[in-house]
């Protein structure tokens, strides 16, 4: 199995000296500092946020979050800044987040009046997530008020962790109310504020670099480790958009149906299956953490209608949905 690594970028440029004592105890080299084009494990990553967090600033990732830019993640970060709109924004970064790893993943879910943009850090063998997520999140509502020059503030703010003694300061950083022990981890957003303008905008450089991550991608889908990963990152953005087929993943992907169903059989697995696992897990998150209706909880996972949903719902878990948000006290 390969060891999930990213690319660090410019994520500790900015904070470098008080990174630097803290280097050798989790093995990592000085070039991280310095360099963009350095790739470590994710481990090594997450373990250098949380020990910083324990012996400089037990807030080190949100307050390096509150103050990023679009380069400190490098190309990704540079064809997001350049795209016309926050939505084509969060479009680009919800399908190249991933070059930077495979275990960081941001999916952009739109509703009829507000948006929820949820962020993932999946790696299964990391315990300690929290500076990430607050980096993350903090990042992310940061390059939108850069790039679109304005005071942007969202709804709420979603966490997964435990609360922290102190809360203050993320009130103060994203301008609104914020939650913890929430499931997940994400802001909502009123949908107008996805059509505001990036001052930023270039279409030219964000289609030049645009075709530079889709190179890259296509390149690191001859790993199955990743090409998996990204496969189920894939279905799961385009059930949320309406189409989940493999017609559409294989675009997404740059290759043709039939070479991903042989690198798929060739893992001993199938596209249908791979669908049935993400609407498995998506519909989990769903019924337990969120407010959607079952409806839209059904749209969301790319079925029909809500009995379709039931009937598979039931199919998993042995009872219907409406009975399991019965049982956690949530509306139907």
């Amino acid at each position: 199995m390969t060891t999930p690594k990213a690319y660090c970028e410019g994520y500790f440029h900015k904070f470098g000296e008080k990174f630097r004592p803290l280097l050798p105890t989790v093995g990592l080299p000085d070039t991280i500092l310095t360099q963009q084009d350095v790739e470590i494990e994710v481990e090594q990553y997450a373990a250098l946020l949380e020990l910083a967090s324990k012996k400089v600033d037990p807030l080190i990732g949100l307050r390096i979050g509150a103050n990023f830019e679009p380069w400190q993640i490098g190309v990704v970060g540079r064809a997001a800044a350049a795209t016309p709109s926050v939505k084509h924004m969060l479009l680009l970064l919800q399908k190249y987040l991933f070059v930077l790893s495979y275990t960081n993943t941001l999916r952009l879910e739109i509703g009829e009046n507000t948006s929820m943009i949820l962020y993932r850090f999946s790696a299964d063998n990391i315990i300690g997530r929290r500076q990430d997520e607050e980096l993350a999140l903090a990042a992310f509502v940061n390059i939108i008020r850069l790039c679109a020059d304005s005071d942007f503030r969202p709804n709420y703010v979603e966490f997964s962790h435990v609360q922290p003694p102190e809360t203050k300061e993320y009130e103060n950083i994203f301008k609104c109310a914020v939650g913890f022990n929430c499931g997940r981890t994400g802001f909502c957003v009123d949908n107008k504020h996805l059509s505001s303008r990036m001052v930023t905008a270039d279409e030219k450089s964000r289609s030049e670099l645009s075709s530079k991550l889709d190179e890259f991608l296509r390149s690191r889908g001859t790993i199955d480790e990743y090409l998996l990963a990204n496969v189920r990152h894939l279905i799961s953005l385009n059930l949320c958009h309406g189409d989940g087929s493999i017609a559409k993943v294989s675009e997404d992907l740059g290759m043709s149906q039939r070479t991903l169903q042989r690198r798929l059989e060739a893992l001993q697995l199938s596209f249908s299956g791979l669908v049935t696992e993400c609407r498995r897990k998506m519909a989990d998150e769903y019924i337990t953490y969120t407010n959607y209706s079952l409806t839209e909880v059904a749209n969301l996972l790319g079925y029909g209608d809500l009995s379709a949903f039931s009937r598979a719902f039931r199919r998993w878990k042995g009872e219907s949905p409406q009975s399991v948000r019965n049982k956690i006290g949530m509306r139907p």
